[in-house]
């Protein structure tokens, strides 16, 4: 790669890598690495850079982006979003596409159906299984080719709105960091943000609610926070952090002021986020895809160190050891989920009781008038949100440990066959513990034949006398708290259900990584995927060196002037069309012609099928009757001479090649026009240059150009075959990101578009050099 290559050559070359990664994890079953190399091209292919923003709960990120968008799109309020990621990205038409974690098919719908599967209001514990939601929106900012993140925040009681936010961290190009005035820079702010420091190359730093302080405690905080990053990121230069009211900022679009704007701060941290994508952001975007394709190459490597450990002399024993670990590992899962098990049965049944006694008491009149099975659902919907919690806080160890078993497979591995340090799939697991969430059972039907009575009561209940209101209260109380214990046990129920599915799926990543690993030892075609990754790595080098220097693409000019057809090969293909026409005329009507035919032995093969594609059934049959009828004259003459003229005569019956008369028409016709292009060519820079394909490039040049109008000429072609070569590649990364509804229509044609232009149109090739 030329180290002065343009944004769209390296991010062309840097496909073809994760491509052959992506190809070679299929092919040895790597399912998940696969899957990730597919994702990178996915985002290659979107040019998709994504600018995620990223805090404490509460902290007044969704406020943030609206008031950057200019228009409040996001739901915003005390109540935390599901874990969820949701991005903002440029469309024509304002809605959402919501994608689902169990493969089905997008749901589309209205923005104002947002709150319905981002929030906890209108998604709670995300019981719907979103795995992300997208919105178009018509902002013209966002036309500048990033997707806005919002992500869950930290800090609130939703155990997995931490795991989704750090399990996206990888995938941010950019990261807005926003805490806040009124809690800046929390203890677990600045534990995070060393998470973010690891997989972020630039963040931006934004204290929300300025309009709550002013004058010096504003100052302070400030220099707090300033200090606080300091001491995390080791930083000596200043820090810039931007102070802003994001409220005060979208009520300042919204109303067109100003000066209301310029005073809430948020102009300066648009500037600076605008000069950044505007100047930084192509070299930022191909410096995160290159650096996961490296740790996507490093993940394929370890598997090839453990094959080439295993290959060595003395190494059978480690082999049968590794074997012999693996099943102690998988029997330390089912322990591990034995005393997860123990554990919930003996502890979440009594911390159940503080939540269910008030559920249960008094006032049961409201409870048993309306339904117990609405009450008890609207019950779920509560503590489901601090379920997941209080499970993690039970069994937290033995999850933990469950969640790292395919990881104890491979630092078995490499241990046993000395590869070296291993990395974490921590972002799977945090996947894992997300998608295992609480699911809870129906909601059991509470017994008629005691709370029926008790619900005809609640409508005479002041007609009763004393002692029978005492009586039925009494029996309304037992009923409500034996109901309350069906409930509790459905809900430990529940808790072992998705304990043993966390374990069933944990259980079934190590079986798969086991598989890997257990293939991979026993392998005997590997050298092959060794000189494989060998020539990947030797690609990063360059691809890096490209990026540092990256420069402006000159290709990304305006399509429309490009030439979608080579000048010579659309005259000649009318003409051939013109001449075949009147061609199949005479031979249909002429008997003259249609001898001529025969004698000429027909066209050849190429246009003797050009031919039948314009003649009907009738006329094909008249004009290659006698075709064929003077082929088997001159076979059944050779027949009787002997068997040595056999071949002569068969090679005689050939059909013609430098006798077919389109050709001749063609390479007459060629000449002429390329005569034509090269008198009318004039020694002017300004003059526009016909499109010609190579093999007509070559006839022009033939017939004499002045050499300043010959390096034009052959600067444009080259300029041309560059374009279609880029649209070729560009169309096949699309295709294998499985995003060929982003291809444009240059994309979609270019394959015949760039085979044209170097071996000329289909309806004028000739398979052979005519001469008069």
């Amino acid at each position: 790669m030329h180290p002065d290559a343009g944004y769209d050559t390296i991010k062309l070359d840097l496909a073809d890598t994760i491509r052959g990664l992506m190809q070679l994890a299929r092919q040895r079953q790597h399912g998940d690495n696969a899957a990730r190399a597919q994702e990178l091209l996915a985002r290659l292919a979107e040019d998709r850079f994504q600018l995620a923003v990223v805090g404490r709960f509460n902290g007044g990120k969704s406020s943030l982006m609206n008031a950057v968008m200019g228009q409040p799109l996001l739901p915003v309020g005390i109540r935390p979003l599901t874990s969820v990621i949701t991005s903002v990205c440029y469309g024509s038409r304002p809605g959402i596409e919501v994608r689902f974690r169990n493969g089905s098919l997008p749901a589309h719908g209205p923005v104002e159906d947002l709150a319905r599967y981002a929030t906890e209001d209108g998604n709670p514990a995300n019981e719907k299984g979103v795995q992300s939601v997208i919105v178009q929106a018509p902002v013209e900012k966002l036309r500048r080719g990033f997707y806005f993140v919002d992500t869950p925040g930290i800090g609130s009681d939703i155990a997995a709105n931490s795991a989704t936010t750090e399990r996206f961290l990888p995938d941010a190009d950019a990261v807005i960091f926003v805490t806040s005035f009124d809690s800046p820079m929390q203890a677990e702010e600045t534990e995070f943000l060393e998470r973010v420091r690891e997989y972020a190359g630039k963040i931006f730093y934004v204290v929300n609610k300025s309009d709550l302080v002013e004058g010096e405690p504003r100052a302070c905080i400030l220099d707090h926070i300033r200090n606080r990053i300091r001491s995390n990121t080791g930083e000596s230069d200043s820090v810039r952090i931007f102070a802003v009211s994001a409220r005060d900022a979208l009520a300042a679009k919204l109303r067109g002021s100003d000066d209301e704007l310029a005073s809430s701060g948020l102009p300066e941290l648009e500037s600076a986020l605008w000069l950044f994508l505007t100047n930084g952001k192509s070299r930022e975007f191909l410096t995160r895809i290159l650096e996961r394709s490296r740790k996507l190459l490093d993940a394929e490597r370890f598997y090839i160190r453990i094959w080439q450990a295993g290959r060595l002399d003395g190494e059978a024993h480690n082999r049968q050891v590794f074997q012999t670990r693996m099943q102690e590992i998988s029997q330390n899962g089912a322990m591990l989920l034995g005393s997860a098990t123990a554990k919930i049965r003996s502890k979440l049944p009594s911390m159940l009781d503080a939540e269910l006694n008030r559920w249960a008491v008094p006032p049961w009149q409201e409870k048993i008038g309306t339904s117990l099975v609405e009450s008890w659902k609207s019950w779920v919907e509560q503590q489901t949100r601090s379920l997941a919690s209080l499970l993690l806080h039970i069994a937290g160890p033995e999850i933990q440990e469950m969640l790292r078993l395919p990881d104890a497979a491979k630092a078995t591995a490499a241990n046993l066959f000395g590869t070296g340090a291993i990395s974490s799939s921590q972002s799977a697991s945090a996947d894992l513990l997300e998608r295992t969430r609480m699911v809870f059972t129906a909601a059991p039907e509470p017994p008629q034949e005691s709370i029926s009575p008790l619900r005809q009561m609640v409508m005479s209940f002041k007609w009763t006398s004393y002692f029978a209101r005492r009586a039925w209260m009494r029996a309304a109380d037992e009923a409500m708290r034996a109901y309350a214990e069906e409930v509790r046990c459905r809900t430990v129920e529940a808790a072992l259900d998705w304990i043993e599915r966390l374990f069933r799926e944990a259980s079934s990543r190590l079986q798969a990584e086991v598989a890997s690993l257990t293939s991979t030892l026993e392998s005997k075609t590997a050298e092959e995927d060794v000189r494989t990754l060998d020539r990947l790595e030797q690609a990063l080098p360059a691809t890096q060196g490209a990026i540092d220097h990256i420069r402006e693409d000159s290709m990304r000019g305006d399509s429309s002037r490009r030439p979608t057809r080579c000048h010579i090969c659309a005259r000649l293909a009318q003409a051939v069309f013109d001449f075949l026409s009147q061609e199949q005329y005479a031979l249909a009507t002429d008997p003259e012609r249609q001898a001529r035919h025969a004698r000429e032995g027909g066209f050849c093969t190429l246009h003797a099928w050009q031919y039948e594609s314009i003649a009907s059934p009738q006329g094909l049959c008249l004009a290659y009757a006698p075709v064929l009828l003077a082929r088997a004259c001159e076979l059944h003459a050779a027949g009787a001479t002997g068997p040595a003229a056999l071949i002569d005569a068969v090679e005689a019956a050939f059909p013609a090649g430098q006798g077919c008369r389109i050709c001749r028409f063609i390479a007459a016709l060629e000449r002429g026009l390329a005569l034509e292009i090269a008198a009318h060519l004039a020694p002017t820079t300004d003059q526009d240059l016909p499109g010609l394909c190579i093999l007509h490039l070559r006839s022009v040049l033939q017939a004499g150009v002045p050499p300043e109008i010959a390096c034009r000429l052959v600067a444009a072609e080259a300029d041309a075959l560059e374009r279609y070569a880029r649209d070729m590649r560009m169309y096949a990364l699309k295709h294998d990101a499985i995003r060929r509804e982003l291809a444009t229509e240059e994309e979609r044609y270019a394959y015949y578009r760039g085979l044209a232009w170097v071996a000329g149109e289909q309806t004028i090739a000739r398979p052979w050099t005519t001469e008069r």
